[in-house]
């Protein structure tokens, strides 16, 4: 049986093989987009097992949280690998001007900032995002003369995640399984405080109160913690072609995870 004990020193060995291929990578992050992209996914993984590693059982529901955002990055880095990878690692990494000015548009007028500061702000960043227009603005046709240029709302050339999921795991199996956006949706209310989150933390009978302990398996979200670190460790690895330079640690978590699956 494995023991919680052993789940964490799993989940510690990839963190600490994730700190390796970061400085392994660290030197030649810039070579290629794609490169980039997959260096800052994999920090932000590593970051956010560690976070997972330091919470309590206590706290279980709330790793759901940190444990969806690693699958979400997970996502976006395998889509941005399937194909056209450079195009999709590009426009991920130069999307954030166009992502700063519609921040800074939704706070206007929230008495955050002055007008100056504003007018300052959003002309810097839409002298960044006129630097990559070629790659995020588009012209659309209305009849003679009327043509309107407007500007993509998203990276993914206006894929959304479930298409992009989709996509992933056709091209893996050959058919779509909905059950990991299933999982991502469920987790998605815990973030959101969704109708859902609200019945998982209260007790049934009465006198209302909240639960100890809302997640029914605490050990699950190592399990899930080391699950995708390892994984983005694997893309990186193969992406930058450095997998002989982390083994055989990579090859022991390899073993150890067909033993969890087993």
């Amino acid at each position: 049986m494995i023991t919680q004990r052993t789940i964490r020193s799993y989940l510690h060995r990839s963190i600490a093989l994730s700190k390796k291929l970061e400085a392994i990578v660290g030197t030649k992050a810039g070579q290629r987009k794609s490169i980039l992209v997959g260096f800052g996914f994999l920090i932000r993984n590593r970051r956010l097992a560690q976070a997972i590693s330091q919470l309590n059982s206590q706290y279980a529901y709330e790793k759901q949280i940190l444990i969806r955002s690693m699958v979400e990055i997970h996502i976006n880095y395998t889509w941005i690998r399937l194909k056209k990878t450079e195009l999709r690692a590009n426009r991920f990494i130069k999307f954030a001007p166009l992502e700063l000015i519609n921040i800074l548009k939704d706070i206007e007028h929230s008495g955050l900032m002055g007008q100056d500061e504003y007018r300052s702000k959003l002309k810097e960043y839409k002298n960044k995002r006129s630097k990559v227009r070629h790659l995020f603005r588009n012209r659309i046709k209305r009849g003679k003369n009327k043509d309107k240029l407007i500007w993509d709302r998203n990276w993914a050339s206006g894929a959304s995640l479930e298409s992009r999921l989709k996509e992933v795991l056709s091209s893996e199996t050959g058919k779509y399984d909905s059950f990991l956006y299933g999982l991502y949706r469920w987790l998605s209310s815990t973030v959101h405080g969704g109708p859902t989150s609200l019945n998982d933390v209260l007790e049934a009978d009465m006198p209302l109160r909240g639960k100890l302990q809302p997640e029914s398996n605490p050990m699950s979200h190592l399990v899930g913690a080391f699950v995708v670190l390892l994984a983005t460790i694997e893309a990186l690895a193969n992406s930058s072609n450095t997998i002989k330079e982390i083994e055989p640690e990579l090859s022991k978590l390899q073993s150890a995870l067909k033993r969890l699956k087993d």
